[in-house]
């Protein structure tokens, strides 16, 4: 037993009960007759969305579930059980599947990447590999005179049930950019008529028992059956368009109210007086939150795509960014007066941004491309002046009604589980919590066009020295109090805990850190930067 206030550790003589659930759970059992059994469990699952500046932090959530006794169902739970004879086909098989409904956001520029990362060739030692592998499992096969594949014979099914699964989806258009065209790009971000959320596609369950089939005919009934249910429900698409305001949804949100309204006193007077009253007050606030709760979401959505088209009008890239960025925040949980102190404070800036434009764009775009990028600076300037207003206006509405969405209890909160995951210039690699971090504070303190982030650590005096493919920069609370250009630097030492880097303007810079193998790790960054 351990008691944490007096930090002491003993043995219990009484049996110790588990007090937590289990994450994920995988048993496997084997019994007489040739019968074994699998089950797995996942309680919970959410895929986050680690692309720069996307829309939607999360890819895949789980809908929040009611639970008023005991702990919530596991999200996945599976079951399979089979009786396996020696050269005969897997017989007597029950295989149960339960899933938890869930939601799905989904962005075109998070698909181009997925496809783009799932289509790239493997690499030539890697399919040299392969080829070897498959070449001893054919030899193998041979000498052992193994049977063929077994997939076409049949086995008897005593079981196979899915269970009924409600999924939401939503999709953007709103971050288009990269490999389509710029011209298709712009015309998708400023119409954007193509982005629905929360479309709710139910799939009832499938169910066969008592026969005998093949895995692949299993396969194929089991892809005709949610094929055919999900194009029945196309339709809830088009119902679900931002640009209409979701009525799908809205008439949805508002019939449950009413029905709850109605019922759920009914249900309390059978009970008593006391669970009458507190049926007034559920169904109240029911149908308070599908009324105004609805009208809020189908309004703000419709306001929301305004504002989205007003922003891609401004030709403004960074402007975008900060505008996803602020949706982000207020997905991250603000709420109440501090989201609509924000709100106001986003409109101001936006409307100030429309004014100063006219004047800083055509000198920015001077300092970075000369006499046509003034040029392009007057467009993009003249332009702002005009739509930036127009967008303060509609982010201004469709963050209130957001607000107001919000407070009725009627919308799911979008968090990150961790930090955005690093992705240097050579593609994906398992997340480091420490990358992450260093990244994170590169992009906020401003990194410059392909800057790629190599690593950081913290000195003596709290301070932090990074590391990046251009540059070195020295930051205290992530602000940064000098940087210079690797290109620069002329020698990097390392004296035990202390690191010196000369330059070429003849100037030094000294670092002390917590052990010699932070110094020496910094230096191998550098010197790897440098070659």
């Amino acid at each position: 037993m351990v008691d944490f206030e007096g930090m002491k550790l003993t043995k219990s003589d009484t049996e110790i009960r588990r007090a937590y659930d289990f994450g994920v759970f995988t048993e496997l059992t084997f019994f007489d007759h040739g019968l074994r059994e699998c089950s797995f469990s996942a309680a919970a699952l959410q895929i986050d969305n680690h692309l720069e500046g996307c829309m939607y932090p999360v890819v895949l959530l789980q809908v929040p579930q009611q639970t008023e006794y005991g702990s919530a169902k596991p999200f996945v739970e599976i079951v399979y059980v089979d009786r396996v004879q020696p050269n005969r086909a897997p017989s007597d098989i029950i295989l149960q599947t339960s899933i938890q409904d869930f939601m799905l956001f989904l962005e075109l520029p998070f698909l181009i990447e997925l496809f783009n990362f799932t289509s790239k060739g493997v690499e030539p030692e890697i399919k040299r590999e392969s080829l070897r592998i498959e070449n001893i499992h054919k030899d193998m096969a041979l000498k052992s005179h193994l049977q063929p594949s077994r997939t076409g014979e049949r086995s008897f099914i005593r079981r196979i049930y899915t269970s009924p699964v409600n999924v939401q989806i939503s999709f953007s258009l709103s971050n288009v950019q990269g490999e389509i065209p710029e011209f298709i790009a712009f015309f998708l971000r400023t119409v954007n008529v193509a982005s629905f959320s929360e479309a709710n596609f139910s799939f009832s369950s499938f169910e066969i028992e008592n026969t005998a089939e093949s895995s692949q005919q299993i396969m194929n009934a089991l892809q005709s059956h949610y094929t055919i249910e999900g194009l029945q429900q196309v339709y809830k698409v088009a119902l679900g368009l931002d640009i209409l305001g979701n009525p799908l949804k809205l008439v949805s949100e508002f019939s449950t109210g009413v029905i709850s309204f109605m019922s759920e006193p009914l249900m309390g007077a059978f009970k008593g007086s006391d669970e009458f009253a507190e049926g007034i007050i559920t169904g109240t606030r029911s149908l308070f939150r599908g009324t105004v709760g609805g009208v809020a979401s189908a309004v703000g959505k419709v306001a929301g795509v305004i504002g989205s088209g007003a922003t891609a009008m401004t030709l403004d890239r960074r402007r975008q960014q900060e505008r996803r960025e602020q949706k982000l925040s207020r997905n991250a949980g603000q709420t109440g007066l501090p989201a609509m102190a924000g709100n106001f404070g986003n409109f101001f800036e936006s409307v100030s941004g429309g004014i100063t434009g006219v004047v800083t764009q055509p000198v920015t775009g001077a300092r970075k491309e000369g006499a046509l990028g003034f040029f392009k600076g007057v467009g993009k300037g003249m332009a702002g002046l005009v739509a930036r207003p127009i967008a303060a206006v509609a982010d201004l509405a469709a963050d209130t009604l957001k607000t107001v969405e919000t407070a009725t209890g009627s919308t799911v909160k979008m968090k990150r589980r961790r930090l955005t995951r690093y992705i240097p210039v050579q593609g994906p690699e398992p997340y480091v919590q420490w990358k992450a971090e260093g990244a994170g504070i590169l992009k906020n303190v401003g990194a410059l066009e392909n800057e790629d982030y190599k690593g950081h650590a913290i000195d003596s005096q709290n301070n932090m020295l990074m590391i990046t493919s251009s540059r070195i920069l020295y930051l205290r609370n992530k602000q940064i109090l000098w940087f210079k250009d690797v290109s620069n630097l002329k020698k990097v030492t390392t004296i035990g805990i202390q690191l010196v880097l000369n330059f070429d303007d003849r100037s030094q810079e000294e670092f002390f850190f917590g052990n010699e193998q932070m110094s020496i790790w910094i230096e191998e960054k550098i010197n790897e930067v440098m070659q």
